[in-house]
């Protein structure tokens, strides 16, 4: 039997219809999720067309034969979706042809594309956006063959990334795309493992093809599948991928429940969120409502997820300075989320993103000022002024090992903004150091941010950045002298 990349025309003769019915006696119809056969059913009866996609390799050519062997009433509802990345070459180009002929043989419609931008080091988020993009531009419904061990990897990946509970409670069986655009995906597979899927095709005697990349670990897919999930299979001596599929469904039941209580709170485009009410339920809720607003007035791209925990956590202790989250194009003001407008931000963008070089004196609206001066040492001076800085502790100066004539940018802090503070080994979040200073918060957003080449150098009462301080072999530098209003002493 053929299961190779290499499988040839040959094997393309085969007669599918059969071997679809063969499939299906060794993978029933109860094998497949209870709640994507709910879904396709529903589908059925409204009689839409539904999309499978299919690469051609053995999880979607299985799911291709079991959907139109047990729903033989729906066949004319289905047809087949091929998306070509022209990475692999003559390979994948085969891979195209043998979807083409197994939809053939089963009287199934199939369109096929290929992506125009292809190249050999694409990135695998790249290659993953273009297919998509081209399934959702020929379907609305579109089935997917993952299966467990896919929630198995995904799961891993996205631990990695931090991701909530609507996260980590993908793939669903049913995902259906909250911003209007009517998309469903279904995966009826997810209560299959990749190994039972391949047995079952070849104790039918089903040829697939493989992708060769597959073999490699040039994605990080690719490395969790062949190298951390036999580690955890053995470290843990049972199957992880069927541990991480029933922890998948639980998630599933607990994000429900969340986004079953956030859909209380009404979300508007362009109107303020009532905070006081919110605030009565728990913190998920409170994220997920956040997050809903955010994504309905454009917003959650700025809003990463550092900002998101910040933002969160202000509004739960209610302890946020307004300005906080201004240059963001929000604020929480008056027991509200809402938005800024133009002119509310005029004050800060008068200022924002000035360009400064040694010999100015930059002043800002609020009365404080930031003096730039060059420095140039002779031998032994650098320890000097390194000794006295230290004496005097005053962080209201500081000296950067620069170029003299570098060019530096000011502007306002930016939630989410951090740095690697002098002394330090990593990075520190510029808002918790100036807590833990104990900065007050009017002053502490008035504080301006110095860059160097778009990194942060300074800010005025903390350390300067690690890879900026005065060495010894230092022969010039820049010193920076904040001079706050003298109406609010820090």
């Amino acid at each position: 039997m053929m299961h190779l990349e290499n499988a040839g025309s040959d094997a393309w003769g085969k007669n599918w219809p059969e071997l679809a019915g063969l499939i299906a006696l060794r993978l029933p119809l109860y094998r497949l999720d209870a709640e994507a056969v709910g879904e396709l059913e529903k589908h059925f009866a409204d009689g839409g067309r539904i999309a499978i996609a299919c690469s051609g390799g053995a999880d979607s050519l299985c799911l291709l034969l079991l959907l139109w062997a047990h729903f033989p009433n729906a066949r004319h509802d289905f047809f087949v979706l091929h998306f070509d990345h022209r990475i692999r070459g003559e390979e994948s180009a085969a891979d195209a042809r043998f979807v083409r002929d197994v939809a053939l043989s089963l009287g199934l419609e199939c369109i096929d594309g290929e992506w125009k931008d292809s190249r050999a080091d694409a990135a695998e988020d790249e290659a993953r956006v273009a297919r998509m993009e081209f399934l959702h531009a020929h379907a609305k419904v579109i089935c997917f063959g993952h299966n467990r061990t896919d929630v198995a990897e995904t799961m891993l990946m996205r631990l990695g990334r931090g991701s909530s509970l609507d996260g980590l409670s993908g793939p669903r069986p049913v995902q259906k795309f909250a911003n209007g655009s009517g998309f469903v995906h279904i995966r009826p597979l997810l209560d299959l493992s990749g190994a039972e899927i391949r047995e079952a095709l070849r104790e039918g005697g089903i040829i697939w093809r493989e992708d060769s990349t597959n073999a490699k670990n040039a994605y990080a897919r690719n490395r969790i599948r062949h190298e951390i999930i036999p580690l955890l299979d053995a470290a843990l001596g049972r199957d992880w991928s069927a541990g991480a599929a029933r922890s998948r469904a639980r998630i599933d039941e607990a994000d429900r429940l969340i986004e079953k209580l956030a859909s209380i709170h009404a979300v508007e485009t362009g109107k303020s969120l009532d905070l006081v009410s919110l605030c009565a339920f728990d913190t998920a809720v409170v994220r997920r409502v956040v997050e809903s607003w955010l994504s309905a007035n454009g917003l959650r791209e700025r809003a990463g997820p550092d900002v998101l925990d910040d933002l969160v956590g202000d509004i739960i202790t209610n302890a946020s300075d307004e300005a906080a989250y201004r240059d963001l194009g929000f604020e929480i003001a008056g027991g509200k989320l809402r938005l800024r407008t133009k002119n509310e931000q005029y004050e800060r963008e008068i200022w924002s993103g000035i360009r400064a070089v040694a010999g100015c004196e930059i002043f800002f609206p609020w009365g404080a000022s930031l003096r730039v001066e060059a420095l140039h040492f002779n031998a032994g001076e650098v320890e000097k002024l390194v000794g006295e800085m230290k004496k005097t502790g005053n962080n209201a100066v500081a000296c950067l090992s620069i170029p003299c004539g570098s060019v530096l940018e000011i502007r306002r802090k930016m939630q989410g903004d951090s740095y690697k503070p002098l002394g330090l080994c990593g990075k520190t979040r510029l808002k918790k150091a100036l807590i833990d200073r104990k900065i007050p918060l009017l002053e502490r957003d008035r504080l301006p941010i110095v860059l160097v080449e778009n990194r942060i150098a300074w800010c005025p009462m903390l350390p300067p950045a690690e890879d900026l301080k005065l060495t010894a072999s230092s022969k010039e530098a820049i010193r920076l002298t904040y001079i706050p209003n003298k109406t609010f002493l820090l």
